[in-house]
């Protein structure tokens, strides 16, 4: 009986097309990899603070100062921000909350996950202090915002851009024993932040937040 060998040049065509799949295939990956955002990227150019210019708003617009400083804390996640909002002539503590910010793949976008403070005194212009943020724990934060209701980050011509959309963001509001439908949108470059936040009834009548089509503008200065 005759055995046949492999022609030499069968295995080399086969080599080649094995050559061609391998370099497809990490071409792919490398292609979904430059697309997907970057979560280090996206906290690298949150961090700082901002503030309103009178120059740039009307004299009865808000005085606010917004701090967001990232937090080194593993049990968290691994882009994690403290955000602090300071309000009116005395800066008076307005608002605190923990961001984490993680990769959602079923949109190809970074969600924004926002939680309260258990108690949000001990953490108040704790800017430099790393060891407080260190030591947080589960037990020190509050969920309040369902899934509906994050901030979903993408990246845009200028910096980045995050939206919450009132189509699908609903939240109870005890003080009016009704729902609100909420939107909000954050765009970020490296000069400034601008947001906006606004709140409508079940019919879609605004009330509360900036008019339809304006923001509030945040210079950095840090």
């Amino acid at each position: 009986m005759i055995t046949r060998g492999r022609r030499p040049g069968d295995q080399a065509a086969k080599l080649s097309v094995c050559l061609v799949l391998l370099l497809c295939a990490g071409a792919a990956l490398t292609a979904r990899a430059m697309a997907a955002p970057s979560a280090d990227s996206l906290v690298s150019l949150l961090e700082g603070r901002y503030q309103t210019t009178h120059d740039s708003h009307s004299p009865d617009a808000p005085q606010l100062t917004d701090h967001r400083v990232r937090v080194e804390n593993s049990a968290l996640g691994t882009h994690v921000l403290y955000w602090q909002l300071n309000s009116g002539p005395g800066q008076r503590v307005y608002r605190q909350r923990l961001l984490v910010i993680e990769p959602d793949p079923a949109s190809g976008q970074l969600r924004q996950r926002t939680y309260s403070f258990a108690e949000p005194a001990r953490f108040a212009d704790q800017f430099d202090n790393a060891a407080v943020f260190a030591a947080l724990t589960a037990d020190d934060l509050v969920s309040e915002l369902p899934a509906d209701c994050d901030p979903m980050w993408r990246q845009s011509a200028e910096g980045w851009r995050s939206y919450v959309d009132p189509a699908r963001c609903r939240i109870f509001s005890t003080r009016h024993q009704d729902y609100r439908h909420i939107e909000a949108e954050l765009q970020l470059t490296p000069e400034a932040l601008r947001q906006t936040e606004r709140g409508f009834d079940a019919q879609g009548q605004q009330l509360f937040g900036t008019p339809p089509g304006e923001m509030l503008e945040l210079r950095r200065v840090r």
